[in-house]
């Protein structure tokens, strides 16, 4: 049976609402055949997401979604078929761990000088996971009724260049992709189409790219065309997948958007660092 497989989804060991147990048995009950689990600077629920893989007869991708720097903007990087054990790459995650902790706390004093007074524990109550960010945040802010919403809460205050945002440590991409790199996975330059700085693509296309994310729940017909070219002519592997993370999230549903075996085993193959 050939693959159908969804390469960017997030669980409750980084912001998402389901854990990896639940993605792959959802996953299963729409016919994916293949899961990559890419968590936001961790690893954490891999593990997790081979058991229940393995029990519902579905393909488990190890992924990560990396946080990167690039000049003033953000810049996301996939990571497929990663070795989360090697040494090197576990002491990075760890950091970044960290760091996510250390900006969360400070986030707290911000939102606090602006007389919303949330605890550490109120925060730690909607973390499932272990990892700390804005969206835990934001919902802690939701529950003790400062805002109405998790969106109001970033646009409101969590946003950059809002009055409780805080930036915090990132690798840069160079960093980012030699880490993958060296634990033998894949880069993918993650949602292009989204970029905070669209002006950024090229100079970002000349870096040690094996695939670049083609079908994404926001990319336009438009965007998916001209990315597809792109792809074509720098022998890049066309990705794509739905960045699940919560059912409530209708534009990105589990398997909004899927790709097939043959870029699953193009990117293992390209797995030789």
């Amino acid at each position: 049976m050939s693959l159908v497989a969804d390469l960017h989804v997030h669980s409750t060991a980084s912001d998402g609402e389901l854990t990896p147990s639940s993605i792959v048995a959802k996953a299963a009950s729409k016919g994916i055949t293949a899961l990559a689990l890419t968590d936001h600077d961790t690893v954490d629920g891999l593990p997790e997401a081979h058991v229940a893989g393995s029990i519902h007869g579905v393909t488990i991708v190890p992924g990560i979604e990396l946080s990167t720097q690039y000049k003033n903007s953000e810049v996301h990087i996939l990571g497929y078929f990663i070795q989360p054990d090697r040494d090197e790459f576990r002491l990075t995650i760890e950091q970044l761990r960290q760091a996510r902790h250390q900006r969360a706390r400070e986030i707290l004093r911000q939102l606090n000088r602006l007389g919303m007074h949330l605890s550490w524990d109120q925060v730690l109550n909607h973390l499932k996971g272990g990892i700390v960010g804005r969206p835990h945040i934001a919902r802690a802010l939701v529950s003790a009724g400062y805002v109405q919403s998790v969106q109001e809460a970033f646009e409101c205050y969590l946003e950059q260049d809002r009055p409780a945002y805080v930036p915090r440590y990132r690798l840069s991409p160079q960093e980012a992709i030699q880490l993958i790199h060296d634990s033998n996975g894949a880069a993918v330059l993650a949602h292009p189409g989204i970029l905070a700085k669209p002006s950024y693509l090229p100079e970002l296309l000349e870096l040690n790219w094996q695939g670049i994310e083609v079908f994404h729940p926001d990319h336009t017909d438009e965007i998916t065309n001209i990315l597809q070219k792109i792809a074509q002519e720098r022998n890049l592997i066309p990705t794509g997948g739905s960045d699940f993370h919560c059912d409530d999230c209708h534009c990105r549903n589990l398997g909004a958007r899927v790709v097939n075996e043959t870029v699953v085993l193009s990117l293992k193959r390209r797995c030789r660092f």
